[in-house]
């Protein structure tokens, strides 16, 4: 996972990246195994939607890219403030696994 570039500080500093590696332990151990897409969502402190993508190729980046490098949204093209990250895998098999967490922007 990674949330500013390079960094998984959740202050971030750097140009905003949100990153994350998925993989369904039923179809092997690398990013990607397993899983149809990323569904990747970015919520503001009052809980609306900032920025929706699916992302279908390993690395999932919010912002597209990944090979090799996520694209990035820099620091002065969003307000600062807190966010909430979330990620949610969708497996081949139709299962679901949601992950999020919070980073502020100074």
């Amino acid at each position: 996972m990674q949330f500013g570039l390079g960094s998984l500080d959740q202050i971030v500093t750097t140009d905003l990246v949100f990153q994350v590696k998925a993989y369904n332990t039923n179809f092997g151990p690398n990013d990607g195994d397993g899983i149809d897409f990323m569904e990747m969502i970015i919520r503001n402190s009052h809980g609306e939607m900032v920025h929706r993508r699916n992302e279908q190729n390993a690395a999932y980046c919010a912002f597209g890219g990944g090979e090799p490098d996520c694209n990035r949204l820099p620091l002065n093209q969003i307000d600062s403030g807190a966010y909430t990250l979330q990620a949610i895998a969708h497996t081949v098999n139709g299962q679901t696994q949601s992950i999020e967490t919070t980073i502020e922007i100074p």
